[in-house]
């Protein structure tokens, strides 16, 4: 992930202005961590029943994922290894968004694996 991306989604994370949800990058109002990347490209989610970012509803698009440097639609790891989050390893960010890791707690996982991510 880039740095200078990697910070803006720390931030982002981080200030209390997004709600979270999971399962999806958006329901009603909420984001999940990746909702929240495609908002700090500047995108909005199109749709009503299934909103969607670029078409894509629950996985990173693939433009996001080169504006960030991401690795994978999920957030995996590029070395292949889990994301060791609060002592439970998750295989992505989305998993450890769905399974209910807060987002400040992502955020410090970002902060400190960007470059993995």
């Amino acid at each position: 992930m880039y740095k200078e991306m990697a910070d803006k989604l720390v931030a982002a994370l981080r200030s209390g202005k997004y709600l979270q949800t999971k399962g999806s990058l958006q329901k009603s109002n909420r984001n999940c961590c990746l909702g929240v990347a495609c908002r700090v490209a500047g995108l909005k989610a199109k749709g009503v029943r299934t909103p969607r970012f670029l078409g894509e509803s629950s996985f990173l698009p693939f433009e996001i994922m080169e504006k960030f440097g991401f690795y994978s639609k999920g957030g995996a790891r590029r070395d292949g290894q889990g994301l060791l989050i609060n002592n439970t390893t998750y295989g992505s960010l989305a998993i450890a968004n769905d399974y209910g890791v807060k987002f400040n707690d992502i955020a410090d996982y970002i902060e400190k694996n960007y470059e993995v991510l």
